[in-house]
């Protein structure tokens, strides 16, 4: 129920339910669901001691937390986390992936975004759309320009958010003639352009 709750925006009453629950049964599911409420409520600090709390720690509450940091600005937790996550022995999954990579644009920090990208290889989820799509960002706003177009090719099948990335981030950088190649590219492999990729 917490779960539904939550899931439909209804952040109040998945507390309140919470709330009244034993608690034996404020399991870890429970706990990352409520942490989960919190970041889309955007209050970072009442997730965290939620997440604090958790006796039973496990990947999905680490991921939760990660994603919760990255959404709210506060890249760097969000990359500490990551390291201590790693220190657990746990895995990130590849939401987890693309929320740091966003912290490390919001930093349009390279170096720590091409060990995060390292990382995303060795897990294998390189070629997840979400995934590749963050690295663009990242990479764009990082201003390399290589390692974007190289992120964007990784994609096997691009979705429409993927070619708006690469087209916009060519574009933001004076690379016009790159853009329209892309834009015309897109379009003859069936993909219909929207207003966001549309120059």
């Amino acid at each position: 129920m917490i779960s539904g709750y939550v899931e439909n925006e209804c952040f109040k009453e998945a507390k309140d339910l919470f709330q009244k629950m034993p608690a034996k049964n404020k399991n870890v599911v429970a706990m990352t669901t409520m942490v989960i409420g919190y970041c889309k409520e955007g209050r970072v600090e009442e997730g965290r001691i939620l997440f604090d709390g958790i006796l039973s720690k496990d990947s999905a509450a680490y991921n939760a937390m990660i994603s919760c940091y990255a959404l709210n600005g506060c890249s760097e937790e969000a990359l500490k986390l990551l390291v201590e996550m790693f220190r657990m022995s746990f895995r990130p999954d590849q939401s987890s992936c693309a929320s740091v990579l966003s912290a490390c644009a919001a930093l349009a920090s390279t170096p720590v975004g091409r060990q995060i990208h390292a990382v995303v290889i060795k897990l294998g989820v390189d070629s997840n759309v979400s995934v590749c799509n963050a690295l663009i960002t990242m990479y764009s706003k990082c201003g390399s320009i290589f390692e974007r177009e190289l992120a964007f090719e990784l994609i096997t099948s691009p979705d429409l958010v993927s070619w708006n990335t690469i087209i916009a981030a060519l574009a933001q950088h004076g690379l016009y003639e790159k853009a329209v190649a892309y834009l015309e590219q897109m379009v003859l492999r069936g993909c219909e352009p929207d207003e966001a990729g549309r120059l």
